[in-house]
């Protein structure tokens, strides 16, 4: 399992709004929304285009069978 790193950048308004943004949520949105929930949000976000991106089909080695039925 992989653990989070500590960043000693600070988590200001901007980066909140655009990490919200880029994770599909608008303004209207947001409005609607306490911190707490927009936060749960970016991080089921964040989680989903992790599993995404990790996810890599295997590749099967063809054998002689495969090159005579192609």
């Amino acid at each position: 399992m992989k653990t989070s790193q500590k960043s000693d950048e600070p988590f200001d308004d901007e980066s909140y709004l655009y990490i919200a943004k880029k994770a599909g949520l608008s303004f209207e949105e947001m409005q609607m929304m306490d911190m707490g929930q927009v936060m749960d949000y970016i991080t089921e976000y964040v989680n989903s285009e992790t599993k995404q991106s990790e996810y890599k089909p295997k590749a099967n080695k063809a054998n002689q069978a495969m090159f005579d039925s192609f």
